[in-house]
């Protein structure tokens, strides 16, 4: 067991000077004064107990242009609930934009950290060749990554503390590899806030406004998020939208990578056409062009497979991966092969402090065996149907007289879900939610990204179905009496 600090008494601070003076009197001056220094901080902190209690304000120390979807303060959290300094349970419907695939506090991802921070919290990968979890993680990615057709397997790791920090690495690792620099980005797309994966984000204009200039040699493609919605043969429309910016904008000769989200997240959870894919891995091994997919919010079981381009049977030159990696801990990084990617690489080319923690990596291993053993991937599968096919029965119960619904559009893919709405907005039924005492999330133009934990079970997903055809009702009559 390891010691601990006894926590100090009040009526032992009222004789602390007593104390103090027994101890100083036979040290030097420059003692004494340094201990006096802390007798006086002693006295200070027994006169503060006795002062009243004043909750601090949160927002006079924080930034106020950090987005907060809403006013929880919470206390602790268990599998997809959260409890809040009221006691209140909130069902957790966004996993921390995707992070807490395991959920809150899994145990056996609990007891992975807590046994490493016993042993060693750091590593630094520089000064540590190795550990023992940081080759297990290894050898857990190698079975689990994308592996398809004659493209090379990803069999080299880097990791990082978060997913801007992938996609940046990812981009450097494209410009050196190939030995050029432009990058080619879809529109509506979100890589990150840091400047390099800034520059290649389009989602909102509130990500990168005011920050200019961004990181030069980013080219987007036309992809219309709403027309993927009702016309099947978009693929065909996007291709030819891509060999636009190659005649136009980036030769072939000076482009270094195209990046995408196999399914855009922040943008509405939105599946890039399949075909589309297949020909860009095409394109991109004719060209030299490494093809990355950032797989950071749809990766680890949360589209239903490990990774999104799975879908498409698609194996990318660069692999992006972070959120639900590790439960909660910060990690990341990126995958490719050794051969045909990193050992292009020159000296010092990666590198960075606190990448590839130790007590992360030890989350992670836990993380990737949570998923398998208790077969997240399925459940991912079947718990994301029950929902949308509940959405879809609230949406046709809801209906108003003049036939319009209350959302427009569902989007499934295991329990990555999006619910674009009609005449109510994201924000409105956000807030409305937590008065139910969910946490829910906004995703693309209007609508709402709805995803859970891996581990939600069915009995969860109808409780969330319950409160959220509550909602429905409420705004849909709120607004029918606003527009009366």
């Amino acid at each position: 067991m390891s010691a601990s600090l006894s926590p100090i008494k009040v009526s032992e601070l009222s004789q602390a000077p007593k104390k103090w003076d027994e101890a100083t009197s036979s040290t030097t001056s420059d003692q004494n004064a340094t201990l006096s220094d802390v007798a006086l901080g002693e006295l200070a902190t027994a006169r503060s107990v006795e002062e009243p209690f004043v909750p601090l304000d949160i927002t006079r120390h924080t930034p106020q242009c950090i987005h907060k979807f809403n006013s929880i303060e919470a206390i602790s959290a268990s599998g997809c609930w959260v409890k809040s300094v009221e006691n209140r349970k909130y069902l957790d419907l966004s996993s921390g934009i995707g992070v807490l695939s395991t959920g809150h506090c899994h145990p056996r991802v609990v007891q992975a950290a807590q046994e490493q921070c016993a042993t060693m919290i750091f590593a630094q990968q520089n000064c540590i060749n190795t550990t023992s979890n940081h080759k297990d993680l290894i050898s857990r990615m190698l079975e689990i990554m994308p592996n398809f057709g004659t493209q090379p397997k990803l069999d080299s790791f880097f990791f990082v503390n978060s997913g801007a920090e992938a996609v940046e690495n990812a981009v450097k690792v494209a410009r050196m590899a190939t030995g050029k620099q432009n990058v080619i980005v879809l529109t509506g797309g979100y890589h990150g806030r840091t400047y390099g994966s800034m520059a290649c984000t389009s989602s909102k204009t509130s990500y990168r406004r005011c920050f200019g200039p961004v990181m030069g040699g980013v080219h987007f493609v036309d992809f219309d998020i709403d027309e993927v919605n009702h016309n099947p043969k978009y693929a065909e429309k996007l291709i030819k939208n891509f060999e636009r910016v190659l005649t136009q904008q980036s030769d072939t000769l000076e482009t270094a990578c195209v990046l995408l989200e196999p399914i855009l997240g922040e943008g509405g959870i939105v599946q890039v056409p399949l075909d589309f894919m297949k020909y860009l891995r095409r394109k991109c091994t004719d060209e030299n062009i490494m093809l990355i997919f950032d797989e950071v919010q749809s990766g680890f079981g949360r589209s239903g497979k490990w990774f999104a381009c799975e879908h498409a049977k698609v194996t990318p030159d660069i692999l992006v991966y972070a959120k639900g990696i590790a439960s909660g801990f910060p990690l990341g990084g990126i995958a490719a092969n050794q051969n045909a990617v990193m050992s292009k690489l020159l000296p010092n080319a990666l590198g960075g402090t606190f990448g590839g923690s130790a007590v992360a990596v030890a989350a992670a291993n836990a993380t990737i065996d949570v998923i398998r053993d208790e077969n997240l991937l399925e459940n991912a599968d079947r718990v994301g149907a029950i929902i949308v096919d509940g959405l879809k029965k609230i949406n046709e119960k809801t209906k108003r007289k003049d036939g319009t619904t209350f959302f427009t559009h569902f989007r499934q893919y295991g329990l990555f879900i999006a619910a674009d709405l009609n005449f109510a907005t994201s924000g409105a039924l956000i807030k409305r939610a937590e008065k139910k005492e969910m946490i829910l999330i906004g995703g693309g133009k209007n609508g709402i990204r709805i995803s859970p934990p891996l581990v939600m079970s069915a009995q969860e997903a109808y409780v969330f179905l319950e409160r959220i055809e509550e909602c429905v009702n409420e705004l849909t009559s709120e607004s029918v009496v606003s527009s009366s």
